[in-house]
């Protein structure tokens, strides 16, 4: 199976994006609750989260926020880069962060 290599720092553009879109299903937040070991019945248990202020259960919060790997993974560098390691385009600022960045985060 051949995979594309990503692009690298100098390869991205100001205002590329990428995206990845996903419904949480039921067995999603089963099986993250099994991955992560946090069963807390606001996710796992629907009487319990019926007498709670969402009055319904609730995926964790860590499961879509676990969703930017697929983009940063597999699009926006992709398949070859360190997701810490590489330098995205700063949105507000429309510029490359740069080595005298105080907020880019640099290779150890």
């Amino acid at each position: 199976m051949k995979f594309q290599l990503g692009k690298s720092y100098e390869e991205l553009e100001i205002g590329e994006e990428a995206s990845f879109t996903k419904t949480i299903t039921e067995t999603d937040v089963y099986l993250f609750a099994g991955i992560s070991g946090d069963f807390n019945p606001l996710h796992v248990n629907e009487e319990y989260a019926k007498n709670t202020p969402f009055k319904q259960r609730i995926a964790h919060g860590a499961l879509p926020q676990s969703l930017i790997a697929p983009v940063l993974g597999m699009k926006l560098p992709g398949l070859g880069h360190y997701h810490g390691h590489c330098p995205y385009s700063k949105k507000d600022r429309g510029q490359k962060m740069g080595q005298d960045d105080p907020y880019m985060d640099q290779p150890t």
